[in-house]
C-alpha cells in the first residue's frame, strides 16, 4: 500500500510487521496467518431489514436467564473510529476483490458516514453479549439486527473483532482486511458499503480482551449528542439456556448474619449465584433468575413465612436457604446464622385521667399519627407534655417544620407532640388540635371565623385537624354556634373551654 502521512496508514504498516489469526467473512470459510502478540478474530454481516425476517416469538422467557459482569467502557475510542472509516471512505485506497478474486471492485465516490447515537448503544450492547459468545447469533438465539429492527435504519450491517493484547486500534487496522481475498473481506465491504450511511461503535474490555463491534445503519436515526461512556461499568446479557454450558455456584459472601429482637421481623436476603459460562467468563445471575426456599433449623426462636423471619423467642439457629434457577435446577443451599435477644422493657406511656384531653384515631388524609383533642387556646408546650405519666420518655412540642418549641410557647393546631424512649429512636407522635385555632398560628382571631363562615356557605371544606379545630361546640357539622363562641373569645365575653 503506498505510503501515506495520516495515523491510519501508519497503523497499517504496524500491522503488517506482525501477525494475525483469521479474518472470517459470515457463511464463508476459515483462514489464518501467523501471530506474533495474541489472537484477533473477525466476523462481518450486512442485511437488508427490507427482505429480513426474525421469528423472535420461538424464543420464551423461560428458556433464557440474565446474567452481568464487570466491563470497562472507552467509547472515546470507539468514537473515533468514526474518521478512521470516513478517512477509509474518502481515501484513494476503496478496492474490494470481486467473488473469484480476479479483479479489484473498486467503491468510488462514497459519503462520509455521520454517527448515530442509538447505534451506538446498539453496539455497546452487543459489545458485552459477544464478550460471551462472538457471534453474530445474539447469546439469546436472536439475530444480531434483532437489536435495530424496525427502527427504520432500512440497511443494516455488523462487524465484530476482538483480541487479547491489541488495542481498539490496532483491531480496526485488521478490518480492513487489505491482504485478504473475497471470503476474508466482509468487513472491508461493509466499510465501503454505498448503501451505508450512518454508522456507531463500540469498544470494551472484558478480562483483558478488547472487544470491537461496528454497527452500519442506511439512515441516520438519531442525532441527539451524548457524553461517551468510558471506564468500568456493569455489561448485561440474556442467555439461551440450552445454547450454553453454564456452571452455577453461590456466593455465601453476600450473606450476612442476622440480628433481632423477640418480636420483631426482617426480610430475607437473596445470596448471590455467580453462573460460569462455558469455563470462560464468571458472571453473576439475576437476582430474577434466582428462586430461593427458606427454613428454620429452630422455630422456636425464629420461624419463616413469606419471605420473612419472624423472631419468636431469645436463642441462636441458622436459616437454610435452598437455591435454584428459574429452571428448577438445584444449585445448592447455604446458611444464615441468627441471634434473637429478649426484648427490652418498654416504659408504659398514659394520659393522665384528669389531663381534661381526648385521643381520637389517626386520620389517614392527615399523616399516621393520632389526634390530641380539646386544647384550649393559649395552652403552652410545658402544660401540654405535662398532661401524660411519660416516665422512661423525653416528651417534646414540634410545629409543622419538625423545629421543637420551648416550654414557654403557644401550641397550635398542626403541631406534633413526640414522645422519643430514652436511649432509642423508637418514638410516637400525636397531631395537636387547638378549639378555635383554625388557620393553624395558635391564636383565636376574626380569620379563623371567617374560615368557617366560607364553610358553612359552601365556599370552601374545612377538613382534618382544621375541622376538629373550627368544632368547639364538639358537633360533626360546623353552625353559626361555633362562629358565635369564637367570636365571643375574641371580644373577651367569653373563653373557649376544652370539650369535657
Amino acid at each position: 500500500m503506498e505510503e501515506k502521512s495520516f495515523t491510519l496508514a501508519n497503523m497499517i504498516d504496524e500491522a503488517k510487521a506482525g501477525n494475525m489469526t483469521a479474518g472470517k467473512h459470515w457463511g464463508k470459510g476459515l483462514r489464518s496467518k501467523g501471530l506474533r502478540r495474541g489472537m484477533a478474530l473477525l466476523l462481518a454481516l450486512t442485511m437488508v431489514l427490507g427482505i429480513f425476517c426474525f421469528d423472535s416469538s420461538r424464543i420464551h422467557a423461560a428458556d433464557t436467564v440474565n446474567v452481568s459482569f464487570s466491563v470497562t467502557w472507552d467509547q472515546t475510542a470507539a468514537r473515533r473510529q468514526l474518521d478512521m472509516i470516513n478517512e477509509f471512505r474518502t481515501g484513494d485506497n476503496t478496492w474490494y476483490w470481486n467473488s473469484d478474486n480476479s479483479a479489484k471492485i473498486w467503491a468510488s465516490n462514497l459519503s462520509s458516514l455521520s454517527w448515530d447515537y442509538t447505534l451506538e448503544k446498539a453496539a455497546m450492547q452487543r459489545a458485552v453479549e459477544i464478550a460471551v459468545s462472538f457471534s453474530h447469533t445474539r447469546p439469546n438465539g436472536q439475530s444480531c439486527f434483532s437489536i435495530s429492527e424496525g427502527k427504520g435504519y432500512g440497511w443494516l450491517g455488523e462487524n465484530l473483532a476482538y483480541g487479547y493484547g491489541y488495542s481498539s486500534d490496532s483491531l480496526f487496522v485488521y478490518l480492513q482486511e487489505e491482504d485478504d481475498p473475497y471470503s476474508g473481506q466482509g468487513h472491508r465491504r461493509n466499510m465501503l458499503n454505498a448503501h451505508f450511511n450512518t454508522f456507531g461503535a463500540a469498544v470494551v474490555n472484558v478480562n483483558g480482551s478488547t472487544y470491537v463491534v461496528q454497527e452500519f445503519g442506511g439512515v441516520q436515526r438519531d442525532a441527539n449528542y451524548t457524553e461517551a461512556t468510558n471506564g468500568s461499568g456493569l455489561g448485561q446479557v440474556e442467555l439461551l439456556s440450552s445454547s450454553f454450558n453454564i456452571g452455577y455456584s453461590i456466593d455465601s459472601t453476600s450473606l450476612s448474619s442476622i440480628s433481632l429482637e423477640q418480636g420483631q421481623s426482617q426480610i430475607l436476603p437473596k445470596p448471590s449465584v455467580k453462573a460460569d459460562i462455558n469455563n470462560s467468563l464468571t458472571t453473576n445471575l439475576d437476582e430474577s433468575n434466582v428462586l430461593v426456599s427458606y427454613s428454620s433449623e429452630d422455630t422456636s426462636v425464629v420461624t419463616i413465612k413469606d419471605g420473612y423471619a419472624y423472631a419468636v423467642g431469645p436463642g441462636n439457629t441458622s436459616i437454610t436457604c435452598n437455591v435454584s434457577n428459574a429452571d428448577g435446577l438445584n444449585i445448592g443451599s447455604t446458611s444464615i446464622p441468627v441471634e434473637v435477644s429478649a426484648p427490652a422493657v418498654i416504659p408504659t406511656l398514659t394520659l393522665l385521667t384528669n389531663s381534661g384531653y381526648k385521643l381520637k384515631d389517626a386520620d389517614a388524609s392527615i399523616n399516621a399519627y393520632p389526634i390530641i383533642l380539646n386544647c384550649a387556646p393559649g395552652v403552652k408546650a410545658s402544660e401540654l407534655t405535662s398532661k401524660w405519666d411519660g416516665n422512661g420518655y423525653r416528651i417534646a412540642v414540634y410545629d409543622k417544620s419538625a423545629n421543637e418549641k420551648t416550654a414557654l410557647s403557644i401550641v397550635a393546631t398542626g403541631d406534633i407532640l413526640k414522645f422519643t424512649l430514652n436511649g432509642s429512636s423508637n418514638s410516637d407522635s400525636y397531631n395537636v388540635v387547638v378549639k378555635g385555632d383554625v388557620n393553624c398560628n395558635g391564636k383565636i382571631e376574626v380569620s379563623d371565623i371567617m374560615e368557617i363562615q366560607k364553610d358553612i356557605l359552601d365556599i370552601q371544606t374545612l377538613t382534618g385537624l382544621k375541622r376538629e379545630a373550627a368544632s368547639v361546640s364538639g358537633k360533626s357539622t360546623l353552625s353559626v354556634i361555633d362562629i358565635m363562641t369564637i367570636q365571643k373569645h375574641v371580644l373577651g365575653i367569653s373563653e373557649i373551654e376544652a370539650v369535657k
